[in-house]
């Protein structure tokens, strides 16, 4: 038997033949040319095994890229078409030259030269990345040439891809979901299964407003009205999903999570122990794991975070993290003998805070500053009592702190009741307010407002006007102490301007015949105003009493309450020269409500109050609170171009939003339609979008040659291979009429790259918007005909389709790597199958192997036989069955 041939036989099966079927096979050859000891031939072939091969291209091997068309060789030679079958390279390398044909690179590895060949092998296209792509580096060095067969694996540059989603628009938009679980897809893989989804709504607002997806709260300290009256805390959250569509919602505190799912906008409840409010007393300042983390997934959610107490309470408005920062200024009710105090909930580790003191205070340190440090959750509670009112407040107290952090301060009691707010950062006041007076028990009461000035190293005069001829001029800098105070008679309103952003506080307070029951909020800006505000309170047997201040007398018949109209028992006049007007309703606290102006771009402020039992009369707690939709303003440093109802002053005017697209100046400043409001003539009564001609590119522009259409223009999802290519049409999940989201989603498909591009652009064209939840147009997408569906022409082009845009990184670049240093080396048994030593004792072992086996069979057979012709000698021998053909 003859060794030799086995061995090669081994050798064959080994390298060769391709580990499956379907599955493309490389394999490569490094052949020494006789009496040239500088010159390497490699052979390198790819056997298609039906898998599907476009073109193959070498590419410049000194960087190890191949993901740009720039380190792609040009050179004919350099590309291989499928015409053949295997491909093959046979490239002749003088390891000493200068350059080598088809990008070869030769590294000095240890004195010895070593030749890579880089080559990439495009599935479908040449144009763009695609999971079914391969990469091979092929390595030769030159003390170790040998004709073997060697098997070339794959090679795998990959890293995770990263897809950033835009946030939800108003009306239609696009968004790349998991398959599985439909939620945001924010890291995936080249070539990993999503969805598209083009979603509606027929109302989203955008921008920094007291909605949002992550916020950190805490509790002031509270305490029961009078030292003999029994504890009877209650702290809670009120979780108010702004749709109705289901919004998972996760509590974290430093006692665990617990996670609560809203399938229909219905609010949740969820109550904490006492242990959680503040504790410092007497100035003594304490450090505790109480602040409270709120995250809902995927949509908004509002929050009201509620301090009862017997007889005493107060709730405030949370902001969420797109709206908080790292500088505040702390306020409260300036009064005597009552304790008032401040919260810092850290939201990182690590977060370092630096507290001014006013000077004039009681501070220990006072003028001078505090810096304190706090983990994720851990809070910082400050209270202060004195007998003075001058300084028995925390008004003044400045902090600047390294991360952003949520701040909570007011009163532990104002005269009977607790007061309490969160205080927006410097960044987000404005200069324009309306002071109104709040008299819910028309007692007579005044309405008290609180001044801080936010700009440091100058004066700021703000202008209170007394009638619409007379004003009073106020002089206030940062470190105003006491800081000035306003009082506005009960029936009187009037508007107040500054020449520099202020926070105004607003305390609000009745005379029951039970004593003084108050509260505490910030005042919103006439610049944060909204068009729309949403309320739940979450508890019933209280009325809330909402106020409303807005343009003029013209628009009360335009204001809706849940589809309704509104009965104002009255309205008044304020004093200034805008002419604003204020109006009142109230409504049972179990109800929640929605309150909007018809036009969609005329803003209003609106203020709930709440107070309990059925009449003003009777109530002897008072609760007051912005309502949810309020806007935060964005310092604008120079005009931007913006989506239209997005929530952000695009052009610099102090408004959100204040235009109608309609091609007309309507703000008077010589630039038309620079900061729109949301589209609605089309999506009035609309309850579902229709999407058509869906495609992707690597360029926003969509240039020809550079976009794959996922959809055609009859709506059904184009066929194929690749990137792409969906494996289902685009279907309606759920839907349902109202506000209720709309989903159309399609695929799964498989994401690829466009050479040379780092982002993946989508878009569809909006083909119809159905006012009807039955309308197949909307349901039933693909409608594939003899005639495609056109797209209907609209002069606004910005309104005829939907987009989104991911950034994908498949690639980890390193512009200094060298093959000597680089992580791609093959595998553990194709090292030890290149090791000649390795590869003849396998050959060796194998062929004895072989020899033993065939031996024993051998050997058995003919014991077999033998026995056999003992008991029947007259039976024929026959040994045709046995594989000689083996040897």
């Amino acid at each position: 038997m003859d060794l030799r041939v086995i061995y090669l036989t081994l050798q064959t099966l080994l390298y060769v033949s391709p580990v499956s079927s379907e599955t493309k096979y490389a394999s490569h050859q490094c052949l020494e040319v006789a009496g040239e000891p500088d010159i390497v031939r490699i052979v390198f072939r790819i056997l298609k095994n039906d898998d599907p091969i476009f073109k193959v291209y070498a590419f410049g091997a000194t960087t190890l890229d191949t993901s740009t068309t720039a380190n792609r060789e040009t050179n004919a030679a350099c590309i291989k078409d499928t015409t053949t079958d295997p491909i093959v390279y046979d490239i002749t390398v003088t390891t000493t030259a200068a350059s080598h044909d088809c990008g070869i690179a030769v590294y000095d590895e240890g004195g010895v030269s070593v030749a890579v060949f880089l080559v990439r092998v495009y599935a479908y296209d040449d144009t763009m990345l695609d999971a079914d792509d391969d990469s091979f580096v092929i390595r030769c060095s030159m003390d170790d040439l040998d004709p073997t067969i060697i098997s070339t694996p794959k090679v795998d540059f990959s890293d995770d891809t990263i897809i950033n989603v835009v946030p939800p628009q108003f009306g239609a938009y696009l968004r790349v979901l998991d398959p599985d679980d439909l939620k945001p897809v924010f890291v995936a893989s080249l070539g990993q299964a999503v969805k598209l989804s083009a979603e509606f709504y027929p109302e989203l607002s955008l921008g920094p407003d007291n909605y949002g997806t992550h916020f950190f709260v805490g509790f002031l300290s509270n305490d029961p009205l009078a030292a003999d009256i029994t504890s009877a805390s209650e702290l809670y959250i009120v979780i108010q999903p702004r749709y109705s569509y289901r919004t998972d919602i996760t509590v974290t505190t430093i006692d665990g999570s617990e996670t609560y799912v809203s399938e229909d906008g219905t609010s949740h409840v969820v109550t904490f122990d006492a242990e959680y409010m503040g504790c410092s007393e007497d100035g003594t300042p304490e450090i505790a794991d109480i602040g409270i983390e709120i995250y809902s997934h995927p949509m908004e959610i509002g929050v009201l975070v509620c301090n009862f107490e017997t007889a005493t309470a107060d709730c405030y408005t949370a902001l969420p993290t797109d709206v908080t920062g790292t500088e505040y200024y702390a306020t409260s009710m300036m009064t005597a003998n009552e304790p008032a105090e401040f919260l810092i909930v850290a939201q990182t580790d690590a977060t370092e805070v630096v507290i001014d003191i006013p000077a004039d205070s009681t501070h220990t340190d006072a003028g001078g500053t505090v810096t304190i440090v706090l983990d994720k959750l851990e809070a910082y509670h400050y209270a202060v009592n004195t007998t003075d009112p001058d300084t028995a407040h925390v008004n003044g107290y400045h902090f600047v702190a390294n991360e952003s952090i949520s701040v909570i301060s007011g009163n532990l009691k104002y005269s009977a009741d607790h007061m309490s707010t969160q205080v927006p950062p410097v960044n987000r006041f404005g200069k324009h307010y309306v002071l109104v007076s709040v008299d819910l028990a028309n007692d007579g009461h005044p309405t008290r407002y609180i001044l801080q000035a936010l700009t440091p190293d100058v004066q700021t005069t703000v202008t209170q006007y007394l009638s619409d001829t007379t004003t009073q001029d106020y002089v206030l800098t940062t470190t105003t102490y006491p800081q000035q105070a306003i009082d506005i008679p009960s029936g009187s309103h009037c508007e107040l301007i500054a020449d520099y952003p202020i926070m105004v506080s607003q305390v609000v307070y009745l005379n029951p015949t039970d004593g003084v029951e108050s509260t505490l909020l910030i005042m919103p800006s006439v610049e944060q105003w909204s068009p729309k505000y949403t309320l739940d309170f979450g508890k019933s047997g209280f009325l809330v009493t909402t106020i409303l201040v807005f343009k003029s007398n013209s628009d009360v018949s335009q204001f809706l309450v849940n589809g309704g109209t509104i009965n104002f028992s009255s309205t008044s006049d304020v004093t200034g020269p805008n002419g604003y007007v204020l109006g009142a309703f109230s409504i049972p606290s179990h109800i929640r409500f929605r309150i909007q102006l018809g036009d969609e771009i005329t803003t209003m402020m609106a203020l709930c109050y709440v107070t309990s039992g059925n009449t003003i009369s009777t109530s002897d707690v008072v609760i007051g609170f912005p309502a949810h939709g309020l806007r935060y303003l964005t310092k604008c440093e120079k005009p931007t171009i913006g989506r239209r109802g997005d929530g952000v002053d695009n052009d610099c005017d102090g408004l959100i939003d204040e235009e109608i697209a309609d091609l007309i100046d309507n703000d008077g400043d010589d630039m038309t339609d620079e900061d729109t409001i949301a589209l609605t003539e089309e999506l009035v009564g609309a309850v579902g979008v229709r999407v058509i001609n869906c495609r992707v590119s690597g360029d926003p522009a969509f240039p020809d040659g550079f976009v794959k259409y996922i959809t055609d223009g009859d709506g059904c999802a184009v066929t194929g291979s690749g990137s792409f290519i969906s494996g289902g049409e685009f279907g309606p999940s759920p839907v349902n009429t109202g506000i209720d989201p709309k989903y159309l989603r399609i695929g799964p498909l498989r994401l690829g790259m466009f050479l040379d591009s780092s982002e993946l652009h989508f878009v569809c064209d909006i083909e119809k918007y159905c006012t009807d939840a039955s309308d197949t147009d909307c349901t039933t997408i693909c409608q594939p005909s003899t005639t495609k569906r056109k797209k209907r022409q609209i002069d606004d082009s910005s309104k005829n389709n939907v987009t989104t845009s991911v950034y994908i990184f498949p690639y980890t670049r390193n512009n200094d790597q060298t093959y000597s240093n680089v992580s791609l080396t093959k595998t553990s048994l194709i090292d030890c199958m290149d090791n000649t030593y390795i590869q003849v004792m396998i050959g060796f072992l194998s062929a004895v192997a072989l020899i033993s086996f065939f031996t024993a069979i051998c050997f058995s057979c003919y014991i077999r036989r033998k026995k056999k012709r003992e008991k029947k000698p007259k039976r024929p021998l026959n040994f045709d069955w046995f594989p000689n053909k083996l040897y």
